[in-house]
């Protein structure tokens, strides 16, 4: 199931579940968030009526921005690109025991 938990004029913001691409690709032409966006309220979200802000990978769950128009998604996802006013935060959920000597890691490979 797909849910929308905000909508307003300019986006949406989408709980992607894990498995579902955002866009059609590959072998995933029909199966994939913007089509079952589309096919669920054709006259709103139908084809070309929604941009891709950020992507989250096909096995990778979460919460997606889509934009309602070109210059929201190129304008949201600059403020992603520069890190100016938001931030991503990647949570992990793992089966089984982790070791009790963990350090924290911030920034990207470790760094800060």
């Amino acid at each position: 199931p797909v849910e929308i938990v905000h909508e307003d004029d300019s986006f949406l913001v989408v709980d992607k579940p894990a498995t579902l691409p955002i866009h059609p690709c590959g072998g995933y032409n029909f199966n994939s968030l913007f089509e079952v966006l589309s096919h669920w309220k054709q006259e709103l979200y139908g084809s070309g009526k929604l941009f891709t802000v950020h992507r989250l990978d096909r096995l990778t769950s979460g919460l997606v921005v889509i934009a309602k128009s070109s210059a929201t998604a190129r304008s949201l996802g600059k403020c992603i690109m520069d890190r100016d006013g938001c931030e991503k935060i990647y949570l992990s959920r793992v089966k089984g025991h982790f070791p009790l000597n963990l350090q924290k890691m911030d920034g990207v490979n470790g760094g800060s």
